[in-house]
C-alpha cells in the first residue's frame, strides 16, 4: 500500500477523558468564575433534595456521572459539553 504511493493519515490522539470526580471547592470556584454560583445555590435550595444540598455544602467531591450534576446542569441551562468543560476547568485548578 505504501509502495503504491499511499500515505497513512497522521496520528491524532484521542481527547483526554473528562475527569470523573473533582473537588467540591473547585466546583464552587468554577461556578463563581462563570457567574453561576448564586444561580446554582438557588437551584439547589429550590430542589428540596436534602442529599444534594448536603453534598453541595459539605461534600468532598462532585461525580460527573451523578444524576444530580445532570439535574443541576439542566437548571443552569448547561449542555453536557459545557458541564464536561467545567469538570476540566475544576480539575485544572491549583491553589
Amino acid at each position: 500500500w505504501l509502495a503504491e504511493g499511499n500515505e497513512p493519515n497522521p496520528y491524532v490522539p484521542p481527547p483526554p477523558p473528562v475527569p470523573s470526580q473533582v473537588p467540591m471547592w473547585a466546583v464552587r470556584v468554577v461556578l463563581k468564575q462563570q457567574n453561576l454560583l448564586d444561580q446554582a445555590e438557588a437551584a439547589i435550595a429550590a430542589s428540596g433534595d436534602f442529599a444534594l444540598q448536603t453534598v453541595f455544602e459539605y461534600g468532598n467531591f462532585a461525580d460527573r456521572n451523578s444524576p444530580s450534576i445532570a439535574t443541576l446542569g439542566q437548571a443552569l441551562g448547561l449542555t453536557d459539553a459545557q458541564i464536561d468543560q467545567m469538570f476540566f476547568d475544576a480539575n485544572a485548578l491549583i491553589v
